[in-house]
């Protein structure tokens, strides 16, 4: 019989409850005892067979790499140069982003042909067995960042891409503001343009003297979408009758068009 322990310093979570919970999803894991100690930041547990153990290692893996991940990730983005609402709005999407990636890990290698998208959890859990063999005790922190280094560096890419990300949306949203300034300030050339949005995410635009513009891909992607409203903001109508047929898959196109144009443009759907 092995007892190890298995501790942090500094997550706040109940080790022993969380352990529990994963083990009940694992073979012979709901047959391993487990036991609470200095206030909920450390486990006992009392290994009776190499079963158990191995039932151990997989239930730390996934911890490991599922539950430690979303605090290394605060961790991380919390030593970014963000403001407090910057690091808000970052870290959900640093932490759906690492469960994507560990989704496909999970699926093994798929269609992609990759094999560096095979699940990490078996390595990990090697990785654990090999450490109880000299060892009793696991500070889960010191495992991931001094074993797993490699995770952790995957999951300062994920922050980082996160952060990316925000700063591109604010870019996008000051430039709708300064769009939206220029209209309002424009005298209009045009009397009325009609918009016409499709389910394929093309567009069709005709103004009063039936001349006639398509687009394509204009509810897709943010460039096209952003070359639209910088047509319109040159056409400069008096006003935009919107015929939105896509289906609701111009949504987005649609919140930037009212952001950008306000009471100069009008829905049907």
């Amino acid at each position: 019989m092995q007892t190890v322990s298995v501790s942090t310093l500094e997550y706040e979570i109940d080790v022993a409850a969380l352990l529990t919970r994963r083990l009940q999803r694992v073979p012979c894991g709901t047959e391993i005892a487990v036991s609470s100690a200095s206030g909920g930041r450390e486990a006992l547990v009392r290994l009776r067979s190499e079963a158990e153990r191995d039932a151990l290692c997989e239930a730390l893996a996934a911890l490991l790499l599922r539950d430690a991940a979303n605090f290394e990730l605060a961790r991380i983005v919390n030593d970014m140069p963000l403001t407090l609402e910057e690091k808000q709005r970052v870290l959900p999407e640093a932490i759906k982003t690492a469960r994507e990636a560990a989704a496909v890990r999970r699926e093994g290698i798929g269609e992609t042909g990759n094999a560096s998208l095979t699940m990490d959890a078996e390595r990990v859990k090697e990785m654990l067995r090999a450490h109880f063999d000299g060892n009793d005790h696991l500070n889960l922190e010191g495992f991931l960042r001094f074993r797993m280094q490699d995770v952790l560096r995957a999951f300062e890419l994920y922050a980082l891409c996160a952060a990316e990300e925000l700063m591109l949306q604010t870019e996008y949203l000051e430039l709708m503001r300064v769009l939206s300034v220029l209209v309002r300030l424009q005298q209009p050339r045009i009397r009325e343009v009609s918009l016409i949005l499709h389910a394929d995410g093309s567009c069709t635009i005709t103004d009063d003297t039936d001349a006639r513009i398509e687009c394509e891909g204009c509810g897709a992607a943010a460039g096209a979408a952003s070359e639209l409203v910088n047509l319109l903001v040159a056409l400069a109508p008096a006003r935009i009758i919107v015929y939105d047929l896509s289906c609701g898959c111009c949504a987005e196109l649609s919140q930037v068009l009212l952001q950008v144009f306000e009471d100069r443009v009008s829905f049907f759907r």
